[in-house]
């Protein structure tokens, strides 16, 4: 079964929007890609995990924000090249804050491997593949893992209170 999952894998050509994290690359389905936006003021919320920025009001729907950087543990830094990229996770808009968007990338399917069986931890759950473009290695995330069940609960919780707040502080 592993095998047949691996040719699946390599066979389908990808197009993703590839972003920065650090000096690292990292490339997003740009299927589940809503909208690349420059980083907004966002409000903060109180008691969330400490990935969870807040949420951004855009066109009327209060949109909860997590920082890619603290939630994989990386140095966070702002800079002018800073973006949210709205994606969809399980039917929801989540906006993601990383450190730069560099431009959609065609990946052809033989250049898609998947993640290394050697990478220890819990982390391999949100990596689809490792994907060889020239001289590049672009890690591929599954998008829909980067928050589990109760997480996804949690930023419910979040889109419920925030208007809540909004108009107390008004």
């Amino acid at each position: 079964m592993e095998q047949e999952q691996e040719r699946k894998v390599e066979q389908q050509n990808k197009q993703v929007v590839v972003l920065k994290l650090q000096e690292e690359e990292f490339g997003i389905d740009i299927y589940l890609v809503r909208e690349v936006l420059k980083l907004l003021p966002i409000t903060a919320l109180p008691n969330c995990d400490m990935f969870i920025e807040g949420v951004i009001n855009i066109r009327g729907s209060v949109i909860p924000v997590i920082d890619l950087c603290r939630r994989f543990g990386l140095s966070e830094e702002r800079t002018n090249d800073t973006r949210i990229i709205i994606v969809e996770i399980s039917g929801e808009q989540v906006g993601l804050i990383v450190n730069e968007v560099t431009e959609v990338l065609m990946i052809p399917g033989e250049a898609v491997q998947p993640p290394p069986s050697r990478l220890a931890g819990s982390h391999t759950e949100l990596l689809e593949g490792v994907a060889r473009c020239d001289d590049r290695l672009i890690i591929l995330l599954k998008v829909e893992n980067l928050l589990s069940s109760q997480e996804m609960l949690d930023l419910e919780g979040i889109k419920k209170q925030a208007p809540q707040q909004q108009a107390a502080e008004i």
